[in-house]
């Protein structure tokens, strides 16, 4: 991504390989640097000039928070303001009860070759979740429905209807992520100032995620 000016000194989300499992996780550069919460798009596809990521949205430990007004596909504008930490650290205490860190399907997404897709990555209290998928931009599509087996026709059925005939373990991965977004959605600031952020991509080592779930495909 060509470079912008830097909103913070030194802040920039990297997408990073973890050497155990191939993962691609987000981190922040600077002091204080690791990101509690990282939503965001990558692009594969072949006409892609661009593969990202681009920013969805962000969480800093101290409440600083930077986002996108596009909550599926993310990318520029940008706008920053803060939360409350303790907001924060009760949102992600939330989803550590609910299991995000440990359910043996929090780690089923997917996405196939020339696409593009959304990633999420968790860090709390020492585990960490990472997974990405391509059911969210897919089902943009009214036509369409992202299944544990790839992206189908609905056929003049409902999505309900297709999905009510996948796996058990998929359907609960799908209402994870869904209740994933619905609560860091819920945590964006009403308003913000209009912020350039500059992204890179660069490869470094990283523990894998804790945890039994499927590292992602």
């Amino acid at each position: 991504m060509k470079p912008q000016t830097a909103l913070w000194s030194a802040v920039a989300l990297l997408a990073v390989t973890a050497l155990a499992g191939g993962e691609r996780l987000p981190v922040i550069k600077g002091d204080n640097s690791r990101p509690l919460v990282a939503v965001w798009r990558e692009d594969w596809s072949s006409l892609a000039k661009d593969l990202g990521p681009f920013l969805i949205a962000a969480f800093w430990p101290d409440g600083r928070t930077v986002w996108s007004k596009d909550n599926v596909m993310g990318g520029p504008p940008y706008y920053q303001g803060r939360i409350s930490p303790e907001v924060l650290d009760k949102t992600l205490r939330e989803l550590e009860s609910e299991k995000v860190f440990s359910a043996p399907y929090a780690r089923l997404g997917s996405f196939g070759p020339d696409s593009f897709f959304t990633a999420i990555y968790l860090s709390y209290r020492g585990n960490t979740f990472l997974d990405r998928s391509w059911h969210e931009i897919a089902e943009r599509n009214p036509k369409m429905v992202a299944t544990s087996r790839g992206i189908v026709a609905l056929d003049g059925k409902t999505r309900d209807q297709v999905l009510a005939g996948d796996t058990e373990d998929y359907l609960k991965y799908r209402a994870l992520w869904k209740g994933i977004r619905a609560k860091l959605a819920s945590l964006l600031p009403a308003k913000g100032a209009e912020a350039p952020v500059e992204f890179e991509l660069r490869e470094i080592e990283l523990a894998a995620p804790a945890g039994p779930g499927k590292p992602p495909r």
